[in-house]
């Protein structure tokens, strides 16, 4: 059984290569279909150490691609990404003045840790939207650096609400079917904070990927205004909530989903959105400050 310094690095490895596949893809592909850039970051991604489906399934086989014209943003303001509707098309194209979000959820084999990785893509140059993207960036960050050992998840949240308000946005869409209380921007991620049962490391270690990925999503514990779940020590959770503007409804909806890590209390905040920024320029406007 792994550790749970090893399981974070499980997932850090996971998330990384996500990124990096995605990069690849839109590197040597643009004009691509929602349909082909998921075909094509399945052959690279889930391969090696990975899992050859996502946890998060449907869509199928754990991965996303929303594409559509900027002057048309409805696709990208999705509520769930498992509804059919919001499944990868092949009419739909990433090709000039485009915007888009992206998702992967590798699951690593050996220890059934997760690494999901998202984010918005864009391929124009209206200011408006991009300065919309990045207020979005600078409030993720801005929260996943206030998260502390000992913080309870609704005082992250209340956090990120407040720095939303405060800049004119609001994430009402971000809600997952498995959190009771509605509206969330995050999630823990299983095994990273306490080690599997032995019933549950039969399943990671068993054949039966449908059996593993249920239990990730009901392991997970939801960042959300109740949870009162204490960060401990040693954990990684996502931190992911879907933007949109008060001020301006004609702006995309956005996310720039990070993953924080505390191992033995020392934090990391893993963003692995610059290369995919630097692929379709937007890192003339647009940086994180976490690799």
């Amino acid at each position: 059984m792994q550790t749970l310094a090893q399981n974070i690095l499980a997932c850090k490895t996971a998330r990384e290569k996500a990124a990096q596949t995605a990069a690849e893809v839109l590197k040597s592909s643009m004009n691509i279909s929602e349909s082909e850039l998921c075909k094509k970051w399945s052959e690279n991604l889930y391969k090696g150490g990975i899992h050859a489906s996502g946890w998060y399934s449907p869509p199928p086989r754990g991965l996303a691609a929303l594409f559509e014209h900027e002057s048309l943003p409805q696709r990208v303001a999705y509520d769930n990404l498992r509804k059919q509707e919001f499944w990868p098309l092949g009419s739909k194209v990433f090709g000039q003045n485009s915007i888009g979000y992206i998702y992967a959820s590798p699951v690593a084999k050996l220890s059934g840790i997760i690494g999901d990785f998202g984010m918005t893509v864009y391929s124009g140059s209206n200011k408006n939207i991009l300065s919309h993207i990045k207020s979005i960036l600078e409030t993720v960050e801005q929260a996943a650096e206030y998260a502390q050992v000992g913080m309870e998840f609704r005082e992250i949240y209340n956090f990120c609400q407040k720095l939303m308000a405060e800049k004119g946005l609001n994430n009402k869409r971000t809600m997952a079917y498995t959190d009771t209380a509605g509206t969330n921007i995050g999630h823990t991620v299983p095994w990273t904070y306490e080690l599997p049962t032995t019933d549950e490391l039969a399943v990671i270690n068993g054949a039966n990927f449908e059996t593993l990925k249920n239990l990730i999503s009901k392991k997970r514990v939801h960042l959300n205004g109740q949870e009162t779940f204490k960060i401990p020590s040693t954990v990684a959770f996502t931190l992911e909530p879907r933007a949109e503007s008060n001020v301006n409804p004609s702006l995309p909806m956005a996310s720039l989903h990070l993953i924080i890590t505390f191992v033995d209390g020392k934090k990391e905040i893993l963003a692995n959105f610059n290369p995919i920024f630097q692929v379709l320029e937007m890192d003339k406007f647009i940086q994180s400050r976490f690799s």
